[in-house]
């Protein structure tokens, strides 16, 4: 069986999947390094949103949302996998999230191609509303959530016209505003065959932040920046998926007292998956 090679190319993985659905689990084989040497790297697009500021006086200001945002965009531009063209700047505290947010998924759609890779990084509350799940903004007004808001779906339905692989970072769940809203938005994003969901935290957790930036989503930059060699368990030059949230995970847990637990869906990626 002939398989084509696109980067980041770093392993192979089978599973079979028989007539009635079931699927076998997955078996991965590394890609020699003198074929590796000799493929182009993937580009790489970068979305981050950020909001701390809220102009409605009952929702409560945040303090990392932008930082996170931004550390996010210096992440990215920082790995090796990946060739980086000019990135978008991130969109923090925003008064017109929502035409701004659309309007990048858009270009970001309009450019991709098939071997590219989209980082995606979305950092600030999450609100639900009659069932409906909505990303509040800086004009959101408490009594009037969907009026002022993002929903969901359309920040999915716009993500779904973007071609490649979607790796998505969600740290949308902030002093129990969100009613199990990092869940929803994962459900709601996973719509296509090459998708990385990480949240950071289950069900009606709270998502904490830490000096003026996320518990997760800085504990996810420190790791990578500081610590890329520990965190390369197999040695290979990246920092794969498994590799992120085994010490994604402890990190968290034992900083939060055990109140905060990342979680992982995915949708058609199996087998490692190069993320750094």
């Amino acid at each position: 069986m002939d398989i084509p090679l696109v980067g980041p190319a770093l392993w192979i993985t089978a599973q079979a999947t028989d007539t009635m659905g079931t699927e076998s689990l997955p078996v991965s084989v590394p890609v020699p390094p003198s074929l590796r040497v000799s493929l182009v790297k993937p580009r790489v697009h970068v979305i981050a949103v950020g909001t701390d500021v809220y102009d409605g006086h009952r929702i409560s200001p945040l303090h990392g949302a932008v930082a996170d945002a931004k550390s996010f965009v210096s992440l990215v531009g920082q790995s090796k996998i990946y060739a980086k063209d000019k990135f978008a700047a991130p969109i923090v505290n925003s008064p017109k999230l929502k035409e701004d947010l659309l309007q990048l998924i858009d270009l970001v759609a309009r450019s991709a191609s098939d071997e590219d890779t989209t980082m995606i990084l979305i950092s600030g509350y999450g609100m639900v509303e009659d069932g409906r799940l909505f990303l509040a903004t800086r004009t959101t007004q408490y009594n009037h959530v969907a009026a002022t808001s993002i929903e969901w779906n359309a920040i999915s339905t716009a993500l779904a016209h973007i071609p490649g692989r979607l790796i998505v970072f969600l740290d949308t769940c902030h002093a129990g505003a969100s009613e199990g809203s990092n869940d929803i938005a994962t459900t709601s994003l996973l719509f296509q065959n090459s998708m990385v969901v990480t949240s950071a935290s289950k069900g009606r957790q709270v998502s904490n932040e830490r000096q003026k930036e996320g518990m997760f989503t800085g504990a996810m930059s420190k790791m990578v920046k500081q610590n890329f060699r520990q965190l390369d368990t197999n040695g290979n030059g990246a920092i794969e998926l498994d590799e992120l949230y085994r010490a994604l995970k402890v990190e968290v847990l034992t900083e939060s007292g055990n109140t905060q637990t990342p979680w992982i869906a995915r949708n058609g990626l199996v087998g490692p998956v190069p993320i750094f």
